[in-house]
C-alpha cells in the first residue's frame, strides 16, 4: 500500500510539476505577449506623433501656399490694373498724336496758302509798279 501511495504521490507531484511547468510556459508566453503589446502601443504612439507632425507640416505648407497664391493674385491684379492704365494712356496719346498730325496738316495748308497769297501779292505789286 505504501507503494501505491508513493506512486500516487509521485503522480500527483509529477502532475503538479507538469501543471507548474505549463503555467510557467503560459506566464512566459503571457509576458511575451504583454511586452509585444507594449511595444506595439509605443510604436502606435510614435506613428501617431509622426503623423501629427506630418499633418502639421502639411497644414503649414498649405497655408504658406495659400498666402503665396493670394500674394500672386494680388500682384497679378495690380499688374493688370497698371497694364490697363498704361493702355489707356497709350490710347489717349495716340488720339492726341492723330489730332496733332491733323493740326499740322491744317497749319501746313494755311502756311502754303499764306505763302501763295504773299507771292501773288508781291507779283501783283511788282506788276503794278512796272505799269505805274
Amino acid at each position: 500500500m505504501r507503494l501505491r501511495r508513493t506512486g500516487t504521490l509521485f503522480r500527483q507531484e509529477t502532475s503538479s510539476a507538469m501543471e507548474l511547468l505549463k503555467l510557467s510556459k503560459f506566464k512566459l508566453q503571457l509576458r511575451a505577449l504583454v511586452s509585444e503589446v507594449r511595444d506595439l502601443r509605443e510604436r502606435e504612439e510614435s506613428a501617431k506623433e509622426q503623423l501629427h507632425v506630418v499633418a502639421q507640416k502639411q497644414k503649414q505648407t498649405d497655408e504658406e501656399y495659400g498666402r503665396r497664391v493670394q500674394e500672386l493674385q494680388a500682384e497679378l491684379g495690380s499688374s493688370d490694373e497698371i497694364r490697363r492704365k498704361l493702355q489707356r494712356k497709350i490710347d489717349h496719346l495716340q488720339e492726341e498724336n492723330l489730332l496733332l498730325e491733323d493740326r499740322q496738316k491744317e497749319l501746313n495748308a494755311t502756311i502754303q496758302g499764306l505763302v501763295q497769297s504773299r507771292d501773288e501779292f508781291i507779283h501783283a505789286y511788282e506788276l503794278s509798279r512796272n505799269y505805274a
